[in-house]
């Protein structure tokens, strides 16, 4: 089990934390006893940049609508707490297991 993921009846919470001005966007090294997930973005924090970002990183990586992408906590910090709309624990742990 990923201690950085939660199932509710919304869909999926992902614990992330956020690497600015990353030379490399996505996904970071991760095991499953980690309590936050490493996101790489190239964008600084300014303007929402960063956030819009990660939004489409953190879409395009699970295969999912960018309207399923929701920053629901830490909008101005680098620790997130992000909901996958209508998503099951199953399949992101499948796009998870097969990145590694």
């Amino acid at each position: 089990m990923y201690l950085f993921l939660k199932q509710t009846p919304a869909g999926v919470v992902v614990s992330v934390k956020v690497k600015l001005k990353s030379s490399q966007a996505g996904i970071g090294k991760f095991k499953p006893v980690d309590r936050e997930l490493n996101w790489g973005v190239h964008s600084a924090p300014v303007d929402n940049q960063a956030n819009a970002e990660l939004s489409k990183t953190v879409a395009k990586f699970f295969s999912v609508p960018l309207s399923s992408v929701t920053i629901i906590q830490g909008f101005k910090s680098r620790s997130k707490s992000i909901l996958l709309s209508n998503c099951s624990l199953e399949t992101i742990i499948s796009v998870l297991n097969r990145s590694v």
